[in-house]
């Protein structure tokens, strides 16, 4: 038995294929017609449903040579099957997916999921509509496997092992800030000036901010309080809404959401270390078809 599963009673339980016999002779109002959606003989369906009613001890039908009627009993109890049966259909469809429709699984960082694949998503949608795409995140990647994924957009180094990697987007990393920070503190006119102003730092990435300032004196002690945070989604939101700066990949730079609230606090540019990379792994062998889609139309995006 499950671990935490208690049985309700299961004797008290009609047997599902008697159950579901009942609901499609109900709907259809013909024993004929539930035989022929159930793939069975008419025989069958008539047996399953005698078999519910001995079950019940209750007749649910009004039987004549030509037609089919479900009695008061079977009229107030249709409504409960059916609604059982509509629940486990749209339960199964919401954690599994739809049988008749194909799914893609994709594993992306959060931000990128957010900034970089969430505005591009709707076109392929769009050219696909018979396939659905799963969205996982993580954020730190190395460290969480995506073994359950078809795919999977990584932003490092590189350096994975067994899967096939390809490069979508060299990046640069710039420094913004709010029109809040230009308000209260003027448009930095250099890079000293720059490292003097409060920043954000991101876990991962805080040597960009060494790398921008490198061969200038920076004085630590003015920016005792900075801020650091685990994504660059939250750096982002913390200095379009604050009065903070930070440093960022140019390339998340580009939605019309982020763009609006957020400018250039100076003119320079870091190259990043890092890149995207789009992974294949190598252990589940040849991809399905609706992930070699979604990995061509993913290279065409890049």
């Amino acid at each position: 038995m499950l671990e935490g599963y208690h049985s309700p009673m299961l004797y008290e339980v009609p047997p599902l294929i008697s159950l579901h016999a009942f609901e499609s002779a109900a709907r259809h109002g013909s024993f004929a017609a539930a035989a022929k959606e159930l793939n069975i003989t008419q025989s069958a369906i008539s047996h399953r449903i005698r078999h519910l009613e001995t079950h019940l001890g209750y007749s649910l039908f009004e039987r004549s040579p030509r037609s089919l009627r479900l009695n008061d009993m079977g009229k107030a109890y249709l409504p409960s099957v059916r609604q059982a049966f509509n629940e486990i259909a749209s339960s199964t469809s919401a954690i599994f997916g739809s049988l008749k429709r194909k799914t893609v699984t994709i594993r992306v960082p959060v931000t990128h999921a957010v900034l970089w694949l969430a505005p591009r998503l709707e076109s392929f949608l769009n050219d696909h509509p018979d396939i659905d795409v799963r969205v996982g995140s993580a954020l730190w990647p190395d460290i969480t496997p995506g073994d359950t994924s078809d795919l999977e957009i990584r932003f490092g180094d590189g350096n994975w092992e067994n899967s096939e990697i390809i490069l979508l987007q060299q990046e640069t990393a710039i420094p913004v800030c709010s029109r809040h920070h230009i308000d209260s503190y003027g448009q930095a006119k250099d890079l000293q000036e720059l490292a003097a102003r409060p920043r954000i730092s991101t876990l991962g990435y805080d040597n960009l901010w060494l790398r921008l300032f490198r061969g200038i004196e920076v004085d630590t002690a003015s920016n005792t309080n900075n801020i650091w945070v685990d994504t660059t989604l939250a750096a982002l939101e913390l200095a379009a809404s604050g009065s903070r700066c930070a440093i960022v990949p140019k390339n998340l730079l580009e939605t019309a959401a982020v763009a609006s609230r957020l400018v250039p606090a100076i003119d320079a540019e870091v190259t990043m270390h890092e890149a995207l990379y789009l992974l294949t792994p190598i252990s589940k062998g040849q991809i399905s078809p609706q992930a070699q889609l979604f990995k061509q139309w993913i290279l065409d995006q890049a």
